[in-house]
């Protein structure tokens, strides 16, 4: 399990209930750039959104193989 910093107690029992949603917005030279980057790597922009995120969450986690 990841050990995430939190701002809030967690609740004792896991509920599946979300957050707010993220709201993503690139102005349009960073999305042509990425676009471009997708392109030249033979991967979706999808996948390289997960990437991203996942590279996120092992920087928030102090983690390297998540």
């Amino acid at each position: 399990m990841l050990e995430l910093p939190t701002s809030f107690q967690r609740p004792p029992a896991f509920t599946a209930r979300g957050g707010k949603p993220v709201e993503c917005v690139l102005d349009a030279a960073t999305s042509a750039a990425l676009c471009a980057f997708c392109r030249r790597e033979g991967v979706t922009e999808a996948s390289a959104f997960l990437a991203a995120f996942g590279a996120t969450l092992a920087a928030h986690a102090r983690a390297d193989d998540v």
